[in-house]
């Protein structure tokens, strides 16, 4: 690609007189090539440009190069080398673009993942709980039932629980210990 546009720069150039303008035409090659093949194909476009423009711009035996020879071959010098770089920055940019991308989707997933995992254990622990508290109404209609006198005390020595017969028995204050 980067011949071909060398050699219809340099056919432009011939039939026009005007050589420098063309010099466009090779870098717009050379950053197309960047752009939609990469970095590495706009390399060696732009080589195999340059070596083209250089036979081109050589002059017949015993003439010196012209100035607009000159100045086309010093456009392209630091044109093409320019638009590569662009490339490969995009290509860079591109890469950590998918990386960065990656990762979210990964995280994501593991996010979802967790959700997952803690709304089970919400279910879990709600389940639980309700079994907890079905026993607690359970246990609290047994000593209900009972018809001696029953006092649950806590660690600190204060009453926690007292039934009927405990209250009708003791009176409250028994129970406030």
């Amino acid at each position: 690609v980067g011949g071909l546009a060398a050699l219809a720069a340099a056919w432009l150039a011939a039939t026009t007189a005007q050589a420098a303008p063309f010099v466009v035409l090779v870098v717009a090659a050379v950053a197309l090539v960047g752009l939609w093949l990469g970095a590495m194909p706009a390399i060696a476009a732009y080589i195999v440009a340059g070596v083209v423009m250089v036979i081109g711009a050589l002059p017949p035996a015993g003439s010196a190069i012209s100035t607009s020879d000159v100045a086309r071959l010093a456009a392209f010098a630091i044109g093409s080398p320019l638009v590569i770089m662009l490339a490969v920055r995009a290509e860079w940019r591109d890469r950590d673009s998918r990386r960065a991308s990656e990762a979210t989707a990964s995280i994501e997933r593991l996010v979802s993942n967790e959700r997952l995992a803690a709304a089970a254990a919400r279910r879990e622990l709600n389940a639980a709980l309700e079994q907890v508290e079905q026993e607690r109404i359970r246990l609290g209609e047994v000593a209900e039932a009972i018809p001696e006198p029953l006092i649950v005390y806590d660690a600190a020595g204060r009453g926690s629980y007292a039934n009927r017969a405990a209250l009708r028995t003791f009176g409250r204050s028994y129970y406030d210990r």
